[in-house]
């Protein structure tokens, strides 16, 4: 299974956020780290351009794009496989 197949066969469940997230609209990370969320969506991003400063732990070759409902707010945030943990897979 995928990394984004796993992401999504688990929509409706939590996830933890290992790294801090960075914002466009501000242009910086906002310094928190293991933010749990709920994972709404996700899709195959394929492997982006910006790579690098996209994600603080770039090691694999795909990345997936989730839909998150991170402290009330609905987000679309880029992330690597080494970037989120899956909460409670059992359900």
């Amino acid at each position: 299974m995928t990394f984004v197949e796993s992401l999504r066969s688990h929509r409706g469940g939590l996830i933890r956020l290992k790294t801090e997230l960075f914002w466009y609209n501000n242009t910086e990370w906002d310094g928190t780290l293991f933010r749990t969320c709920l994972l709404l969506d996700a899709r195959d991003y394929g492997r982006p351009a910006c790579w690098k400063a996209c994600t603080a732990n770039a090691t694999t070759t795909r990345a997936a794009v989730s839909h998150l409902l991170i402290d009330g707010l609905a987000c679309w945030v880029l992330m690597d496989e080494q970037d989120v943990a899956i909460l409670n897979e059992t359900r």
